[in-house]
């Protein structure tokens, strides 16, 4: 059973002294008081062996080097490496990061940042389910420090960390048109309002215009979900209403759907590259000596998102905002973290080509 805590009340109480005197005791002010009342205090900390509570004392100062950190999912292998970039940038300055799992939830989401902010927290960092969040402009608005991942909120300046979108993706589609495909088709989810996903989806719409001069939104399939039987379906229709000049790539939202793509094209058994080419976005490389896209066979082409980097620019960000007082002058900023482009076997028909980089980063 644990040993009750002795509190100021029971010390004040035993030495026959207000609670303001034994505040004063423990706050170093002793010259406010005679020589026999602090040591009275003192005799009866010692004997109680009283230890001022540090979250108490953290609260009051307004100084619990703790952060909040709400992540949309936090089952994902990139919520993984965000982690461990946030975690280990806040512990390198003496902070304590404290994670929730708002489960693509925007009420959870709301409960959470009051949650946090009500346990002191002198910061947040937030991976919202949505790029709309009045809530969260409530908050920045009354002084919270607030850094947004992955992510802009409509309608107010949040100082905010992303990933590369366009450059990559547009390197990417420039890549499949010097290999000779014809038609990329981009498979995306119908998913709420996902800043990133939109940014995607836009990106690979102004690199079609770009690069082959032309974006039919029949070629942006928004699945219900990444479910391999719907895969398979829309990838036999694309298939069989092929020509005999059409050379489809698909490019894939985020690495679960690259994967779906993939093994629905092989249990087709159909050639890749040669019937068909598979890339996509890569965000599950948590461990950059393990790298999914390259364990299977061909290797996938990918854009890699390095949520490692993301999550520390976060931390810095969002430690950079504290020390001054939440009054940046560039509080207002966005980091962007570069991407990069690795040009692997499920796309490569030509070995001429140069786009990106080959075989792994």
């Amino acid at each position: 059973m644990a040993k009750k805590r002795i509190t100021i009340e029971e010390i004040a109480m035993a030495a026959s002294v207000s609670k303001t005197t034994v505040s004063r005791y423990l706050n170093g002010r002793t010259d406010l008081m005679s020589e026999a009342t602090a040591a009275k205090i003192q005799n009866i900390i010692e004997l109680c062996d009283y230890h001022p509570s540090e979250y108490a004392r953290a609260l009051k100062n307004n100084k619990t080097r703790m952060i909040g950190i709400i992540i949309a999912n936090i089952l994902s292998p990139w919520s993984s490496a965000f982690i461990g970039g946030c975690e280990k940038e806040l512990s390198r300055h003496g902070y304590t990061a404290l994670f929730f799992n708002s489960d693509n939830s925007i009420e959870k989401e709301k409960e959470m940042v009051a949650s946090l902010d009500s346990r002191g927290v002198e910061g947040l960092i937030v991976n919202p389910v949505s790029y709309s969040d009045p809530y969260l402009m409530n908050y920045s608005l009354h002084g919270v420090p607030v850094v947004i991942c992955d992510c802009l909120i409509k309608g107010y300046p949040f100082s905010a960390v992303l990933a590369e979108v366009r450059e990559p993706v547009r390197r990417l589609i420039a890549h499949l048109k010097s290999q000779g495909f014809t038609r990329p088709i981009m498979f995306t989810l119908k998913k709420r309002e996902n800043y990133a996903r939109i940014m995607r989806v836009q990106a690979f719409r102004d690199a079609m215009v770009s690069e082959y001069g032309y974006c039919h939104e029949e070629d942006i399939i928004t699945l219900e979900d990444d479910d391999p039987d719907e895969i398979s379906n829309i990838l036999q229709k694309l298939i069989a209403s092929a020509s005999a000049e059409d050379h489809i790539a698909v490019f894939c939202v985020n690495t679960s759907i690259t994967l779906r793509v993939f093994s629905s094209i092989q249990r087709m058994k159909l050639s890749i590259p040669g019937d068909i080419g598979v890339c996509g976005q890569d965000d599950w490389c948590w461990d950059k000596s393990i790298c999914l896209p390259t364990l299977i066979y061909p290797e996938v082409t990918t854009i890699n998102v390095d949520s490692l980097e993301i999550g520390r620019q976060c931390a810095k960000m969002i430690l950079r905002k504290i020390a001054a007082g939440n009054s940046l002058s560039d509080g207002s900023s966005v980091v962007e973290v570069p991407c990069s482009f690795s040009q692997r076997a499920s796309t490569t028909r030509n070995q001429a080509d140069e786009g990106g980089t080959k075989n792994g980063d």
